[in-house]
């Protein structure tokens, strides 16, 4: 019995890790991360995406810790939708300029087809 629930957990492990690394694999490339204050004062991490995985991307989230002397101060968020295969896109991670982050670190891309 005990023997059985752990090939269960193992499976279940194994599949759950799998969904993870297809959501986070080589399906978007990243480039030309940069703080970026906008025309209304804002600010955000801008930069450029691209689909590298041959097919139609549904959704795509970008998750970024935001650093001050390298300790977690905040988070900034993006999300692009309906991108096809090859196609290039602007991102732009909006977040509180209160507390000013003088690095940042993206931390996750889950991106799923459509």
């Amino acid at each position: 019995m005990k023997r059985k629930l752990s090939a269960i957990c193992f499976a279940a492990a194994f599949i759950t890790s799998s969904a993870a690394l297809a959501a986070t694999s080589n399906k978007v490339a990243v480039s030309d991360l940069h703080f970026q204050k906008t025309q209304n004062g804002l600010q955000n991490i801008q930069g450029l995406g691209q689909n590298t995985s041959g097919k139609t991307l549904g959704n795509i989230i970008f998750k970024f810790n935001l650093l001050k002397n390298d300790v977690v101060i905040g988070q900034a968020v993006d999300m692009a939708s309906n991108i096809e295969p090859g196609q290039k896109f602007t991102i732009n991670a909006n977040y509180n300029s209160i507390q000013q982050p003088d690095s940042f670190k993206l931390t996750e891309v889950l991106a799923t087809e459509k």
